[in-house]
C-alpha cells in the first residue's frame, strides 16, 4: 500500500513515530514534524498530539489512547525534551511508559535544555540532536538518514533536504534569539561580607516597580563589602552566551556612591564587572562574553550580586529595577 502527501510517494512500513512533547513547546514541535514530513513521511507516520490531523481522535480516552499506542510494538518515540516537558505530570508518564517497554526511542533537546539535565528514564548518554548545538545541521542530517533507513523511505535530492533542514534551523535561532530570562528579583538576600552586623544593610523589594532598594552604612559594620544577591536557581547560560546575550539592569545610586561591582555567580567563579554610577536612572547591558569568555563556564548560573566596597563608600543608596538577560 503507498499514499500520496506533500513530500511525494512513500511506501508504509510498520512503524509509527510518536512525539511525545509538553503543550507549552508546541510551536516548535509542529515545525519540526513539518520537518518528518520533509523527509518523507506522512500523517499516517506520525502522532502528535498539538496536530489535529495527526493528533489523537475525538472522543476518546486521551490517557487509555496513549497508553494503548506505547505498548503498540510499532511505535518509535521522539522524545522532546525541555524544563516544561519535565514539568508536566503526562510527559513523565510517556516517559515512564516507554523505559518500561524497553523500547528505542530518539531524543531532541529543545533551545536552552542540555544533556546534563536529563533525568529519570531516559539515558543522558544516549546519542540525541540538541538544537543548541553548533553543529545542528550535520546531526539533523543523519537523523534524516536513521529515519530513511527505519522507514525504507526514497532518499530525497541532498539539495531539496537541505532547503528546508536550513528553514527549520532558522526558525530554531529565531527562537533562541526571542528569549528573554526575566529574573525574579523577589527572591533576595543581603550579605556583609567580613563583618556580624547584618543592620548594616536593608533590602526593600517593590513588586510593583520591579525594583529593590538597597541601605548600607559601614559605620555600622567592620565589613568590608556589602553585597545584595538575587538567586536565579541553577540556570543554564550556555545558550544565552552562544546567542551573544547581556545582563540587562537599569540603576541608580545616591550621590556618595560613584561605583558599584555586578558580579555573576557560575559554577567555578564568580566574574565580576565595576560599572560607574549617579543618581539618575541608567540602563545597562553587559555582554555575558564581557563577564567570562569561556563557554563551559556558563553551564550553571545561580546568583546575580551588586557590591558596594568600603573603601570606596561609607554609606548609600543602591536601587536596581528590571535584571533580565536578553
Amino acid at each position: 500500500m503507498s499514499y500520496k502527501h506533500n513530500s511525494g510517494l512513500v511506501k508504509k512500513t510498520k512503524y509509527r513515530i510518536f512525539v511525545s512533547h509538553a503543550e507549552k513547546d508546541g510551536e516548535i514541535v509542529r515545525e519540526f514534524v513539518e520537518l518528518l514530513y520533509h523527509i518523507g513521511l506522512s500523517e499516517e507516520n506520525i502522532i502528535c498530539s498539538s496536530i489535529s490531523e495527526i493528533g489523537i481522535p475525538i472522543r476518546v480516552d486521551i490517557y487509555e489512547y496513549l497508553r494503548n499506542l506505547i505498548d503498540s510494538d510499532d511505535i518509535i518515540t521522539i522524545f522532546m525534551l525541555s524544563k516544561n516537558y519535565y514539568a508536566s505530570v503526562a510527559c513523565l508518564n510517556e516517559m515512564g511508559a516507554v523505559w518500561m517497554k524497553q523500547t528505542d526511542y530518539y531524543t531532541v533537546l529543545l533551545p536552552g535544555f542540555t544533556f546534563e539535565q536529563i533525568k529519570g528514564a531516559i539515558n543522558p548518554n544516549k546519542k540525541g540532536i540538541q538544537l543548541d548545538e553548533v553543529n545542528l545541521r550535520d546531526n539533523l542530517t543523519s537523523f534524516k538518514n536513521s529515519i530513511t533507513e527505519l522507514f525504507q523511505l526514497p532518499r530525497i535530492a541532498e539539495q531539496r533536504w537541505e532547503k528546508y533542514r536550513d528553514i527549520f534551523i532558522e526558525f530554531v535561532n529565531r527562537t533562541k534569539k526571542s528569549e528573554e530570562i526575566h529574573i525574579n528579583m523577589e527572591v533576595n538576600q543581603i550579605f556583609c561580607i567580613g563583618g556580624t552586623n547584618q543592620n548594616a544593610c536593608k533590602l526593600n523589594y517593590d513588586k510593583m516597580n520591579n525594583s529593590v532598594t538597597f541601605k548600607f552604612d559601614f559605620d555600622k559594620t567592620l565589613s568590608q563589602l556589602c553585597s545584595f544577591v538575587f538567586f536565579i536557581g541553577e540556570l543554564n547560560l550556555i545558550q544565552a552566551y552562544r546567542n551573544g546575550k547581556q545582563l540587562e539592569f537599569w540603576i541608580r545610586t545616591s550621590d556618595a556612591v560613584k561605583e558599584v561591582d555586578v558580579e555573576i555567580h557560575l559554577s567555578s567563579m564568580n566574574p565580576v564587572k565595576t560599572i560607574y554610577t549617579n543618581n539618575m536612572w541608567n540602563k545597562w547591558s553587559i555582554p555575558l562574553y564581557d563577564f567570562a569568555p569561556i563557554e563551559n563556564l556558563w553551564r550553571t548560573g545561580t546568583e546575580i550580586s551588586f557590591v558596594v566596597s568600603r573603601h570606596l563608600n561609607m554609606a548609600g543608596i543602591v536601587e536596581v529595577k528590571d535584571i533580565k538577560i536578553v
